[in-house]
């Protein structure tokens, strides 16, 4: 919320953050909930006073006690929102409320505001993914996922659950997992498939990774986004945690798993290689596009002083007519060749 606020905020006249399964706001152990988080994030954030657009935060909890408690939870924290900042409980279900929304800005607009929608399910069902695809049919709407695989592994063979699955796949196509024995196998099915389905409603970028607690997968998300920019940024905020272990899955490498706490620039630098090599010189913005995508788990953070420069040292890089003041750096318009790298990394 620190990174996406001040960019849609100071961007874009009108913004929309919706929580589909809100919660009550707090609980028992005294942690926050997610819609007190956003909002206490807005009302302390650096660059309020400069936040002049509208954001609005729709808060959909389908339970009534739920949505009840976070209503009077939001209005005892008393926070500071800037000028033109509101929030709504729904008493809803997730994808009815959706579907109402959707035809009320529709009548006014034909298309949502910017959005980013964060879709915290508890356990796998409720979730359609013929909701999410309308909602990606609005190009500049990025959806937050969180994947329950421990549950759906559970459930995977109750005809009970079956419309669920199909509900949140859009398809049957997930049943082809209840034939795969290899625990990895399964998982890898079902990741991809749903990462294929997100691509089919519209996100030109996703980006998954997967949080574990020890060596056991507590759950994974999703991000579904059609801006470079916005998956550039996302990609930055799961690189800068730090008190937990994230394991990133990278569709280029088949499952390959990198830590936080040491960072292998090795690993983007023949990605850089193989994708540029034979395609002779190109412009820096090329390059960073390929960072800024879901191509690559690196963000651009990790680009220029951390990759290109050691590969210009060691001969792997060249600048084409160089005109830069001093070597190791890349401006805008700056065209760069990569040398292929001799040896597979893997």
């Amino acid at each position: 919320m620190q990174a996406w606020l001040p960019i849609l905020a100071t961007q874009n006249d009108r913004n929309l953050f919706i929580d589909g399964f809100a919660g009550p706001g707090e609980y028992q152990n005294g942690e926050l909930g997610s819609p007190l988080i956003v909002l206490k994030a807005l009302s302390t954030h650096q660059l309020r006073d400069r936040i002049g657009a509208s954001v609005q935060f729709l808060f959909i909890e389908k339970d009534q006690r739920r949505a009840d408690h976070l209503s009077t939870a939001i209005s005892q924290s008393h926070f500071d929102l800037p000028t033109g900042c509101h929030y709504e409980v729904k008493n809803a279900a997730f994808d009815e409320a959706i579907a109402e929304l959707l035809e009320s800005e529709h009548g006014r607009s034909r298309r949502l505001p910017p959005s980013f929608v964060m879709i915290d399910p508890f356990g796998f069902s409720g979730v359609r993914m013929d909701t999410v695809t309308r909602l990606l049919r609005n190009t500049s709407t990025e959806v937050y996922i969180s994947f329950m695989y421990k549950d759906m592994n559970r459930f995977l063979t109750s005809e009970n659950h079956a419309n669920s699955f199909t509900n949140m796949y859009g398809c049957n196509d997930w049943q082809g997992a209840r034939d795969i024995k290899d625990p990895e196998l399964r998982k890898t099915f079902l990741f991809e498939l749903y990462e294929d389905k997100l691509r089919q409603a519209g996100a030109s970028q996703v980006v998954h990774f997967q949080m574990y607690k020890g060596n056991q997968l507590v759950y994974s998300i999703f991000f579904g986004s059609n801006s470079l920019k916005g998956c550039d940024e996302m990609k930055k905020q799961i690189w800068s945690v730090t008190d937990s272990t994230y394991s990133f899955r990278d569709k280029h490498r088949n499952q390959m798993s990198l830590g936080l706490a040491t960072i292998d620039y090795n690993v983007l630098r023949r990605q850089l290689q193989e994708y540029f090599a034979d395609k002779g010189p190109v412009d820096i913005a090329e390059v960073t596009n390929f960072v800024m995508s879901d191509q690559t788990i690196f963000h651009t953070g990790h680009l220029k002083q951390r990759t290109l420069a050691p590969m210009e040292k060691e001969g792997e890089l060249t600048v084409v007519d160089d005109m830069r003041k001093r070597k190791g750096t890349y401006p805008e318009g700056t065209r760069i060749e990569l040398k292929p790298h001799q040896h597979e990394l893997f």
